[in-house]
C-alpha cells in the first residue's frame, strides 16, 4: 500500500512539471501595444524610445552645473631655474621656504625646461601682493602669477 501511494504522488508530481505548453512561440503569444494604441507583435526587434527635448536639457545643465570647474588662484613665484640643478635647487628653496612659513601652501612646478616654485593660494590679486611685499627681502625673484586648482 505505502509503496502504491509513493508510486502515484511520484506520477503526480512529474506530470505537473510538464504542464505548460511549449509548443507555440514566444512572438506568436505575445503583443505589444505602442503608444497609438496599435498592436505590434514582439519579434525581438529594435526599440525606439522617444524623450522629450527638455529632458536632455536639463541632465546637460545637471551635469554642467555640478562638474569640477578648475578654481583660478593667485600666487607668488619664488623661483624659476634650470639646468643640472635646476630641480636640487628648487626643492632646496622651497624647503627653506616650508621652515620658515609653515601653513602656506607650496607648490613645485615643472614646465620644460624650468622648474617653479610658487606659493599661496589667494583669491585675488591684491593679498598675493601682500605676500609679495612679505617676501620681497629673501627671495629675488618673485612675482604674481595666476594659476589654475
Amino acid at each position: 500500500m505505502n509503496k502504491l501511494i509513493l508510486v502515484l504522488i511520484f506520477i503526480i508530481v512529474n506530470l505537473s512539471m510538464f504542464a505548460q505548453d511549449q509548443t507555440k512561440n514566444f512572438s506568436e503569444l505575445f503583443y505589444l501595444q505602442d503608444t497609438l494604441g496599435n498592436t505590434i507583435a514582439n519579434n525581438g526587434g529594435d526599440v525606439t524610445i522617444f524623450q522629450d527635448a527638455r529632458l536632455e536639457q536639463l541632465m546637460y545643465n545637471y551635469s554642467k552645473a555640478f562638474k569640477r570647474q578648475p578654481q583660478k588662484t593667485w600666487r607668488v613665484q619664488i623661483y624659476f631655474g634650470t639646468g643640472r640643478n635646476g630641480r636640487a635647487s628648487a626643492q632646496s628653496i622651497r624647503n627653506n621656504f616650508e621652515v620658515d612659513h609653515p601653513g602656506v601652501p607650496t607648490y613645485l612646478i615643472f614646465e620644460e625646461p624650468y622648474f617653479k616654485v610658487r606659493v599661496g593660494d589667494f583669491d585675488n590679486k591684491i593679498d598675493a601682493e601682500r605676500l609679495k611685499m612679505q617676501l620681497i627681502e629673501d627671495y629675488s625673484q618673485l612675482f604674481i602669477v595666476e594659476d589654475t586648482d
